[in-house]
C-alpha cells in the first residue's frame, strides 16, 4: 500500500523519515516540493496551513505514477494534556478550529465534513477517540 504522509514544515518531515527510513531518504522532485520516501512512506513538506498542505498534497496526488490508497496529514498538533507531544491521535472529527470559525448559535467551532461543509461540532476542542502516549526515546550517546 502507498502512503503519503504530508506535514507542514521540513524538520516535521526530517523527523518521519528518520522514524521510517533505515538510512537516508530517497529524495525526488515534485513541482514545487520534494518527496522524502522512507520505508515505505514518501514525506512531504507541504507548508503551514490547510491551503499550502492542500496544493503540496495535491500536486503529489498528480505527479504520481501509482496512486496512493492513503494520505495522512502529520506534525506536532499543539499538544494538549491528554495527548502530549509524541502521541499518537486520531480524531473523530475534522475541525477548523485553526480558522477561527465559529457557529452563530455556539462557542465550538465547526466540523469539516468530506464536502467541505461544515456544521455544529459538538464535543470539546480536546476531545479524541483514541490516542497512544509517546513512547519513551532510548539514550543517545
Amino acid at each position: 500500500m502507498r502512503v503519503l504522509v504530508v506535514t507542514a514544515v521540513p524538520v516535521e518531515r526530517d523527523a518521519v523519515t528518520r522514524a521510517f527510513g533505515d538510512g537516508g531518504p530517497q529524495v525526488r522532485s515534485v513541482p514545487g516540493a520534494e518527496l522524502h520516501r522512507a520505508g515505505g512512506l514518501d514525506v512531504l513538506a507541504g507548508g503551514a496551513g490547510p491551503a499550502a498542505a492542500a496544493a503540496s498534497a495535491a500536486f503529489a496526488l498528480a505527479a504520481a505514477t501509482v496512486p496512493y490508497a492513503l494520505v495522512v496529514s502529520a506534525g506536532i498538533g499543539g499538544g494538549f494534556p491528554p495527548a502530549p507531544p509524541g502521541s499518537l491521535v486520531v480524531a473523530s472529527a475534522v475541525v477548523a478550529a485553526d480558522l477561527g470559525r465559529r457557529p452563530r448559535t455556539g462557542s465550538s467551532p465547526s466540523p469539516v465534513s468530506a464536502s467541505g461543509a461544515t456544521g455544529m461540532y459538538r464535543r470539546p476542542l480536546w476531545y479524541v477517540r483514541w490516542h497512544r502516549p509517546p513512547v519513551p526515546c532510548p539514550a543517545r550517546s
